[in-house]
This record gives C-alpha cells, structure tokens and sequence, in this order.
C-alpha cells in the first residue's frame, strides 16, 4: 500500500478541539475583497521526475521540466492562502498553507492525476497557519506557526476516519521554534525548528509522537537519508555548516563531519550528492554540490553562484529530481539548473511567474503593479469582470520597484536601472522612451507636475534626486533633497528622516521653485515606533523585506489632512492646513504590527498591515479622534493601496492585487474573527 493509498479512501476534517470555524466572506465586511489577481514569488516547490509544484502567491502550479530551457506551465489552481510547502506522493498532492496571521491554516490534499485540472479532495483546518508537511505511512503531519510567536511552534500527526463521515484522528505536540520542515526516515519525524535546533520523534506508532532527541543549534533546515542526518545549521561565531550525524539510533546521534558553507538554508540529499543552498551575500543565491558518499568526508563537487545586480534575490526553497534542480525565490518563478553527469551545473531555464508586488499607481482604466522581477504589471479595470491582467510581449521596467503614472507616461524605479519612462498609448505593448541612471539603486518614485522625486538608497541614509519631467523622453536631473520623499503637494515635499537608530521623523521641505529646494525643512515631526514590530523572521530574509531600515511606512495626502503609518508606530493624522507646518492632530496606536500603507479620503483611511495581513478602515470621529471600524484579511502582505471611487486596489507583496470594494463601509463594525494584537 502506498503512504497515500488510505488517505485517498477519506474526504475528512479535523476533530473538534482543533477545527476552527471557517469565518465566510460576509456581506457585513468592510472592507470586502470583490476580485483577487493571486499570483506572487514562488515560495515552495517540489519536483519529481518531468514535473515541478510550486506555490506562486496562493496559486498550486503544476509545471512541466522535462525539458528544463522550456518549462510549461500545465495546470493551476487557486487555493486562497499562501502555499508553504508541497508533498506529492503518487497521485495525490498535500499543501501546507496558510495567511501569515495568528489565525487557521490550511492542510489540503489534492488529486493532481490530470495536472491540467488539479481538483482538491479535502481540506483540514489548522488552529495556525501551516507551514511544512511531510507524508507518513498512511498520515500526514505537518508543522504550524505562530506569527506573532517565532517561539511557539506546533506538529499535528493526522490520521484519515475509516470513511469520510468519520473524523480524522489527531495527535498533537508543541515545540519551541517555528517547524521549518519535516521529514520521515525510516520511523523517525525529523523536525527543523527554526533557529533553535532539530527534534527527532519517533512515529512508529500512530497516535504517538514520543521525543527521541532535541539537537540544539540555529538550525535552517535539514535532510534525512537512510540512518544519515545533515543539519543545515548558522553560527555565531564559527563558520556557518553542514552537520552530518550518525542517527541509526536517534535518541543518541553520533557526529560523522562538517562542512563548512556560509549562511546556508536548504539541503537536500539526492544518492551520493549533497545541494546545498545558500545565501553568503546579501540577496545572493549560491548553489553547492557535494559528495557525500563517504560522510565522514564530505567534498565538494561544484558550485554555482546565481543572481543579479537588477535585483534582490532571496531564496525560499530547494527541491531536486532527476538532476534538475528547483530553486525558488523572491524574484518570480522556480529557477531551473540541470546537474549533468559531466560538466558544470547550469542555469537553463525558469518558470515565468510574477515576483514582488509592492506597488500600484492608478491613471484612468489602467492599473500600474511594480512587480519586482517581473517589470511593470499592466491591468485594464473598463470591463465588468474586475482584474484582468495584460499579457504584453515582452517585460518592461526593469526590477520595478515603484510606479507613478501621468496620462499615458508611467515613471518606474527600476531599482539598479535609475528610472524607466514608458510610453502606454498601447498598454498592450509599452515603449521605453528614456531611462535615467542614478547615483544609488531607487525604489521610490513621487510625480508632481512637471517634476519628479526620485528615492535613492545611496548609504546608510536616503536621498531623493529631483528630475524636470516636462519632456518625458527626455528627464533632467535639477536638483536633489535629503531623505526619502513621500509625497508633495502645493509646493512642499515632505520626506522620510528616520535613521538607523529608530527614530524616525517626516521633514517638510519647500520645493515651490524644485531647482532651487530649500536648504532646511521648515519643520520636522518626530515619531516613535517606525519599525516593523519584529516580526518574526529572525535573519530569515524574505521577500517582503526589501527596505529593511527603521523608516516611515507610507504618507497619504486627502482633503487637507495627512495620514502617516509607521509600522509599529500605529497611524497619525496631520492637520495640512498649513503645508509648511503640519501638526499632528490625533494618533491611533496598537493598530497591528508592521502598518505599511494608506489610501484615504479626507475622513477615513485604509491601513495595509502585516500582521495580522490585511486592510484596517480607521475613521475621524466627530470629536477629531480615531477609530478603527472594520478590518478584512489579505493574503501576501499589503504593502501599497490605491483609492479609486470606492475601490481600492492593494499590492499584496507574496500574492498579486486585491480589488476591495469600499461602498458598504457605513458604520463601526469589527468583523467576526479579527485579532488584535
């Protein structure tokens, strides 16, 4: 019987005590997501022979490498949170997944026998997001996280009912750490647990999972072979390794070797070779093969380094099969490098897949998404059926960072290009009339008339390069300012000065004559709390850590007022009525952890938050106080939104655009299921 034979006999759910209530999309939210484009960054991936699963945002994608130069994309489906990790065994795939909130998660089990039309036979509820999955001899187990938590972990053993009226049966362990992923050899779970060690527990007996041994160290990730063990563990002080230990009696492994590999994070064991993933530099990839058939000798075979200057490259996950290897990452879909049995590993293809979504610009009908690796997403908002995104012949902008749209010119940081300026007459086919380098990758573009502020990461601070824009094909750089700018309006720029150090503060600068700027703000708001709350990713960067400086999240001018979001800092209200002088009116701290951004009108912003993900509605009370009325969760991170009418569009970092629909905001509300944090 394979492992999966019994599971594919049950459609079943999880027993009470672990079965949260699914809260449905109700008419009563406010705000209420109308229409989703899911697609992001592959995190997870798994390969076998010919065939590659990778999660891309909130979409299974089933992918075809028999012919790695060529990859296609054969099938996907959309299951509504954030894909983690993905087992196939035989016919039937199994997904951990789950929105990075202190709210369930979701184990799914899929029959991927026609790739084309992947169909999913069941769903388990997790009381935490899942994060790691792993198949047993007829369970399943898998990890679950708490995002507010990173010491505070979970593995649940589920074992399917006899039929699919009757419950599974349900075992369940805590543990220190985050589980980062899971393995079984033989009858042992192997457990990664992120950045505190590895458990070892022994399954022999279903319904039973009894600790054997707990190996302390920063564990990233490991592999188990056979009675062979291989830990992927950081350190402090001593060089970064690969551990290999002895396990044929797990409650008292035996160290064989180390081998030294700088800030690795993925291993996997195919026969006599090693891959190893890591990351040695900052947003770098590195690719190592070693020989492992004598594991108390470990050498090295070859190694391969990828990346780019356009970009940040983080690496999620490592998946190997038939000497193809998967490596997924923050730039856009699995990358594909072929180990031949003579020669070099070679970078030979990729899956065409969007990367970070982290910002949006609005002009007409047309929706601008910076996206990442991807360039500029294009989506035409004039028909009845929401988002549609436009295929365009080839990618444009760079590795788009920010977008800012005037008529028919859109403005792109292009991170490492300078700027791009595209011509979208046709935004079914972009033109590049002008590119502008600049002094320092940028990553912020503001537009104001004939202007436009550049943002430029050039050291351990900011500064904003000024260009005349009057010709768009032909920008000129006039001058330049301290401090990232946010946002100008009637003459003034008001720029991010927050430092290192985490203070934070919003500079006014008078820029009515933008060649010659002012040499001094004319005022300068300090705040607290502009970090990112510390989520829990310790040294685990991730792609929507692109700006990882203490900073102000976002400014948002309406109506006279403006709306600054500081991370942890909460939300402030700024009376404008003195644009060279704005005072902080009124504060709503507490909100959640990590704010990002605003799209507002003069009485009511819509805050991005990361955790938990989604988008806060806090109005102005009558008394000129704030108030929070109603919160909706959202996949993938909100980093940018944009208000048009009563939509607002929000770039959702990990997963695509959501459309949310303002109209039936009326009055207080806090919807069933929000957490506070």
């Amino acid at each position: 019987m394979s492992h999966s034979s019994r599971l594919a006999l049950t459609v079943s759910t999880l027993i009470a005590a672990f079965l949260l209530p699914v809260v449905a999309a109700a008419a009563e939210q406010c705000p209420q997501v109308v229409d989703r484009w899911p697609a992001g960054p592959a995190d997870a991936v798994f390969t076998r022979t010919g065939r590659a699963y990778f999660g891309s945002g909130t979409v299974l994608t089933i992918g075809d490498v028999s012919v790695p130069s060529s990859p296609v994309v054969l099938g996907e489906i959309d299951l509504g949170l954030l894909i983690h990790d993905v087992v196939v065994d035989g016919q039937d795939a199994f997904v951990a997944a789950g929105n990075m909130v202190a709210e369930p998660g979701t184990v799914f089990w899929l029959d991927v026998t026609d790739p084309a039309a992947p169909v999913v036979v069941a769903a388990w509820q997790t009381p935490l997001p899942a994060r790691s999955i792993a198949v047993g001899d007829e369970v399943l187990f898998t990890g679950l996280v708490d995002p507010i938590d990173p010491g505070h972990g979970m593995i649940l053993e589920i074992e399917p009912g006899a039929s699919p009226s009757s419950p599974p049966r349900i075992t369940s362990v805590e543990i220190a750490g985050w589980p980062e992923r899971l393995k079984v050899a033989e009858e042992t779970l192997w457990v990664a647990e992120l950045g505190t060690g590895a458990r070892g527990f022994d399954v022999a007996e279903q319904g039973q999972l009894v600790e054997l041994i707990h190996l302390s160290g920063n564990v990233r990730d490991l592999d188990a072979v056979d009675e062979l063990l291989y830990l992927a563990e950081w350190r402090d002080d001593d060089p970064d390794v690969l551990r290999i230990l002895d396990v044929a009696d797990p409650s008292q492994p035996v160290a064989l070797s180390e081998y030294r590999a700088d800030k690795l994070r993925k291993v996997r064991i195919v026969g006599p070779t090693a891959y190893l993933a890591s990351s040695p530099v900052e947003s770098s990839i590195r690719l190592e093969l070693v020989d492992v058939s004598d594991p108390s000798d470990p050498r090295r075979e070859d190694v391969l380094s990828l990346g780019s200057l356009r970009g940040e490259a983080f690496l999620h996950d490592l998946a190997v099969a038939n000497r193809i290897v998967c490596i997924s990452n923050s730039r856009g879909g699995p990358w594909l490098v072929e180990d031949p049995p003579t020669g070099e590993p070679r970078l030979v293809g990729s899956f065409s897949t969007p990367g970070v979504t982290e910002a949006a610009a609005l002009s007409g009908e047309l929706l601008a998404v910076a996206g990442g690796e991807s360039g500029l997403l294009l989506f035409d908002l004039a028909g009845a059926h929401g988002l549609v995104p436009l295929t365009l012949p080839e990618a444009v902008g760079g590795f788009a960072k920010d977008v800012a749209i005037a008529g028919d010119v859109a403005y792109v940081a292009s991170w490492r290009d300078g700027v791009v300026v595209l011509d979208l007459t046709d935004s079914r086919a972009p033109v590049e009339i002008a590119r502008v380098a600049t002094d320092g990758p940028c990553y912020r573009v503001v537009l104001d008339g004939d202007h436009l502020y550049a943002t430029l990461a050039t050291g351990p601070y900011v500064s904003t390069a000024i260009f005349d824009v009057s010709d768009p094909a032909a920008p000129s750089q006039v001058s330049e300012l301290q401090g990232g700018v946010l946002a100008v309006a009637e003459g003034y720029a008001y720029s991010d000065w927050s430092d290192w150090a985490g203070r934070c503060a919003l500079a006014t600068w008078d820029v009515s004559d933008p060649q010659q700027p002012a040499a001094q703000p004319s005022r300068i708001n300090f705040f607290g709390g502009c970090d990112r709350c510390g989520l829990p990713w310790p040294d685990y960067p991730r792609s929507y850590e692109l700006q990882p400086h203490r900073a102000i999240s976002g400014l948002t001018l309406a109506g006279g007022r403006g709306w600054v979001s500081l991370g942890a800092g909460g939300l402030h209200l700024l009376d404008m009525s003195d644009p060279a002088s704005p005072d902080v009116v009124a504060a709503l701290a507490g909100l959640a952890c990590g704010t990002s951004a605003t799209a507002a009108d003069r009485d009511a912003a819509y805050v991005a938050t990361a955790a938990p993900s989604g988008l806060l509605r806090v109005v102005v009370s009558p008394d000129g106080g704030l108030r929070e009325t109603g919160f909706i969760e959202l996949p993938g991170y909100p980093a940018d939104a944009v208000l048009a009418g009563t939509i607002i569009y929000t770039a959702d970092l990990t997963a695509g655009v959501s459309a949310l629909d303002i109209a039936a905001c009326h009055g207080p509300l806090r919807p069933t299921g929000r957490r506070t944090p």
